[in-house]
């Protein structure tokens, strides 16, 4: 079954519908009158082509359930029928989608009917390729964004909270694909100044005890740690991992 006899069988069931609705208005109604007075007057009907004399009430209710069955079984015959159609339309597309698709747009009149024939034909190769390089792309988002979840985790159990959205802001406006670098290079103004705090209540104690005159002739107490040329920093990140241990232990 091809679209064309689709919208024509479309238009041939649809037809005695407008002509109905269309003559609506202007039909002449049939006489009535009340049968409930001669419901049992017997009258004449044909039953498997014989004729019977029945009350007159029950060859009206046997009609009415004629009807109702009539009805009924044309109502089951169209769903069918449509039925029938999907399932055509549904073969079609699986075995030509694009051609199906272009016939059906004829056959109801919609898309651009006046496209041009040498409109660039897509490889379902390609759409296929195209599907698979979006999928591995979103698999490798998916596995950046549980790396970066990963190390912001090990920075907060490091450093203690910080904000996510300020870091990751601050290591893209500067370049820095290192994270740990990324927070370094934004807090390292606030942790250096705490380290120099630090260093000068440090100098302070020094300066203090050297001036303490001890009987034994001795003015540095015993136990006392500085920082050597051994922990000299040698980069930025060495300074500003210096500076937040000596932040933490003082």
């Amino acid at each position: 079954m091809n679209s064309e006899s689709i919208s024509v069988d479309a238009v041939s069931e649809a037809a005695p519908a407008i002509a109905d609705t269309a003559s609506e208005g202007t039909a002449t109604e049939p006489e009535s009158w009340d049968w409930a007075e001669y419901g049992d007057r017997h009258v004449t009907v044909k039953v498997d082509g014989q004729e019977q004399r029945v009350p007159l009430k029950e060859a009206i209710d046997g009609y009415s359930r004629q009807s109702d069955y009539t009805r009924k079984t044309q109502e089951l015959a169209t769903e069918r029928q449509r039925l029938a159609q999907a399932e055509a339309i549904y073969q079609a597309l699986e075995a030509d989608p694009e051609g199906t698709m272009r016939a059906l747009q004829e056959a109801l009149g919609v898309g651009n009917a006046n496209q041009a024939e040498s409109d660039e034909w897509v490889d379902p190769t390609e759409q296929r390729i195209a599907a698979l390089e979006a999928q591995i792309a979103a698999q490798q988002e998916a596995a950046r964004q549980a790396a970066i979840d990963t190390e912001i985790a090990g920075l907060k159990k490091s450093y203690g909270d910080f904000d996510e959205a300020q870091l990751l802001a601050h290591a893209v406006k500067f370049g820095i694909p290192n994270l740990e670098a990324a927070y370094a290079h934004m807090t390292y103004a606030d942790v250096r100044s705490a380290a120099q705090k630090a260093q000068a209540e440090e100098a302070a104690l020094l300066a203090k005890r050297d001036a303490q005159i001890v009987s034994h002739g001795t003015s540095v107490a015993d136990g006392l740690v500085t920082a050597g040329s051994a922990d000299k920093p040698k980069s930025l990140l060495d300074a500003f991992r210096l500076a937040q241990r000596m932040h933490n232990e003082s």
